[in-house]
């Protein structure tokens, strides 16, 4: 390097570095959103009276965990929600009064980290800067992040978790002691938060165990290929799921959680406290198979009647950018690197999971429990968007690693 010439780690006078500018997009963003919550204040709904009694119990227990979990036998699981409810409890003893005020503190933090850790992720999966600060205004445009960050809720807590066991799940490399252990007290806590846990608990924690392996038998598979193989087995849990509530409804199976399902099938709900979603349904196998699929479909819904103009359009671009990028995926002209291509394949199953489980419990009112899949559906269209940008010169991916062809990682 001649005398007097920069060196590269030092950005060329008058020019702005360009990863600052995904910088400059997340500090945006964050800013808003903070004034957003810091302005409207810390909210309460139903739930989260109940979270408050709940701590209230566990504080009178001396928070001896198993004699708090010892008598709350509420039917949604308490155990489900100790991570929270822990929270709570700790807020109230330490900040007395001002524990809301602590509480919303600590969801605005939590927030601003699964920003930065979006960030993290999409970076290291080689996204180029340009990607990145684009994809930034989209979270602007998600009412859910408008709305829960200032609630005495779970959903925060549990969103920035399951996009925390994402981001260690793609890390890059054998996992060695430490790495592993990370990973099994993220997914517990993960499960302590609240009881849609199980299906990131099962897709995260097998794409952990497969490390940066995948199974030989999906070697080669197109797009076109997964989908019909994703489609065949929606159906069978859809006619799995009909079988199962037309037993509880026959009396066949006795079971207080299952009798609660049951009973939200015999009235053909869809969407929860939404009555025009509700279909007519005689009891039967196939017809509660139709109702598994129609809630299926709702769950990625961006249509609710009671919606306006401005929250349908955020809805639309916010879920149609994935949606777009899983047609681009399945048409075979996206280029991924193996890390991309393991991300694409962990990022889908993630939010298939959500969507069997919810379509087999409950969807919430205000489309609650589709949230945690926000961040991880942005990261899915990040990547498929760097798949089909040109390479740069010589033939290399943005890793640093030859462009793979089409479909999951090779």
């Amino acid at each position: 390097m001649s005398p007097g010439q920069p060196s590269p780690a030092t950005p060329a006078p008058g020019r702005w570095p360009t990863l600052r500018w995904a910088d400059l997009s997340l500090a945006a963003v964050s800013l808003l959103l903070l004034a957003i919550h810091l302005r409207v204040g810390l909210r309460l709904s139903p739930d989260s009276h109940t979270y408050i009694a709940w701590a209230g119990l566990l504080r009178q227990d001396g928070f001896d965990v198993v004699r708090y979990l010892s008598h709350n036998h509420h039917v949604s699981s308490p155990g489900m929600y100790l991570l929270p409810v822990g929270l709570i409890a700790v807020l109230q003893q330490g900040f007395g009064q001002a524990w809301q005020t602590a509480f919303l503190v600590v969801n605005l933090g939590l927030m601003l980290a699964l920003l930065v850790l979006f960030r993290q992720i999409l970076l290291g999966l080689g996204a180029r800067w340009q990607i990145c600060a684009l994809l930034y205004p989209a979270f602007l445009l998600s009412a859910d992040l408008w709305t829960w960050p200032h609630f005495v809720l779970t959903d925060m807590l549990f969103a920035l978790l399951v996009l925390g066991a994402v981001g260690l799940a793609l890390r890059q490399g054998q996992p060695g002691w430490g790495r592993r252990c990370g990973g099994v007290l993220l997914l517990l806590l993960i499960m302590l938060t609240r009881p849609s846990a199980p299906p990131a608990v099962a897709v995260i924690g097998g794409f952990m165990l497969l490390g940066p392996r995948r199974p030989a038998a999906l070697r080669g598979w197109s797009g076109p290929a997964l989908l019909a193989a994703t489609a065949c087995l929606v159906a069978l849990a859809a006619l799995g799921y009909g079988w199962l509530m037309r037993s509880v409804l026959a009396g066949d199976i006795d079971s207080e959680q299952l009798a609660y399902l049951a009973r939200m099938v015999a009235k053909g709900m869809v969407v929860h406290d939404r009555p025009d979603t509700f279909v007519a349904n005689d009891g039967g196998i196939l017809d509660i198979a139709g109702l598994y699929l129609r809630r299926m479909l709702a769950f990625y819904s961006p249509y609710a009647s009671s919606y306006s103009l401005a929250h349908l359009l955020g809805n639309a671009v916010v879920l149609g950018l994935p949606l777009l990028g899983l047609l681009a995926w399945l048409s075979g002209r996206v280029r991924l690197t193996p890390p991309q291509g393991r991300a694409v394949g962990l990022l889908l199953a993630l939010s298939l999971g959500f969507a069997l489980f919810h379509a087999a419990t409950l969807i919430d009112f205000d489309w609650r429990y589709r949230f945690p899949t926000l961040a991880p559906l942005l990261l899915f269209s990040a990547v498929v968007l760097e798949g089909l940008m040109p390479t740069p010169s010589g033939g290399r991916s943005a890793v640093g690693r030859p462009a793979a062809r089409p479909g999951l990682a090779r």
